[in-house]
């Protein structure tokens, strides 16, 4: 029993993976000044100073610190765990932060829908920069396609229950013939039985399919766009450094 739910299982996730739709990402923002930070930082030797604004925010940003993956198994079964070490660098958007010199990534988050965030990498330089997001989404595929995964479940179950009893019903029926040549009821009633829940299953199973395929998960990568505010070669730079940005 424990084998065949697991099968079930692993065909049910197997069929939501293959059905998960990946979105092309936005278009990469403009390389537009975003509106007055507040709380924007001093200069400090050895970090850069970066101003991180959201094209479809406000968002919460984190640094992404460390990410770590983990299996465990039971001796059948293995069981993958992912998780990240962050650290928070704005409540909301747009903020001004220093960062160390390098690459560092950022997770995105919107203030107001969870399903709608993304990953960006910031380069930090010697020069003040702006980084700006448009953040990607993250669907489960709604009330349509979780109920096409019930109904996914129950079709595979009542497929290999409805075979087996099929299966039963067929090997007491030539067991137990009758003299006259007639088989038993007991094996003719199993058959019909089989036949039955092998049909409803077969069309819960369409029936699941069906509505998975059509309101399938959706992922969609978020685009950046980063941009200089060097003073000493951008005009625009000199009319508009970081510390112009800050909100009076």
């Amino acid at each position: 029993m424990q084998t065949r739910a697991t099968a079930i299982l692993m065909l049910v996730c197997f069929g939501q993976a293959a059905c998960v739709r990946n979105l092309p990402p936005p278009p990469a923002p403009a390389q537009e000044l975003p509106k007055p930070v507040a709380n924007v930082p001093p200069d400090v030797e050895g970090k850069g100073r970066v101003v991180i604004d959201v094209t479809n925010g406000p968002a919460e940003v984190d640094e992404v610190l460390a990410t770590a993956q983990s299996e465990a198994t039971d001796g059948r079964h293995t069981y993958v765990s992912y998780g990240e070490v962050t650290r928070p660098i704005c409540l909301t958007t747009p903020c001004a932060v220093n960062f160390e010199f390098g690459q560092h990534n950022l997770r995105l988050v919107s203030k107001s829908d969870d399903h709608v965030g993304s990953v960006g990498t910031v380069d930090v330089g010697q020069n003040d920069s702006v980084f700006r997001h448009t953040m990607g989404t993250q669907s489960t595929g709604g009330v349509a396609h979780s109920l096409g995964v019930t109904s996914t479940i129950l079709g595979l179950t009542g497929a290999i229950l409805g075979g087996s009893l099929l299966f039963v019903g067929a090997v007491s029926s030539s067991s137990q013939a009758n003299a006259d040549g007639t088989t038993s009821s007991s094996g003719s009633g199993l058959t019909g039985a089989g036949a039955v829940t092998l049909g409803i299953g077969a069309g819960l199973l369409a029936l699941g399919i069906g509505l998975m395929v059509a309101s399938p998960p959706t992922i969609q990568e978020g685009s950046s766009t980063q941009f200089s505010l060097d003073k000493s070669n951008s005009d625009d730079a000199k009319k508009h450094p970081v510390d112009a940005l800050h909100s009076l």
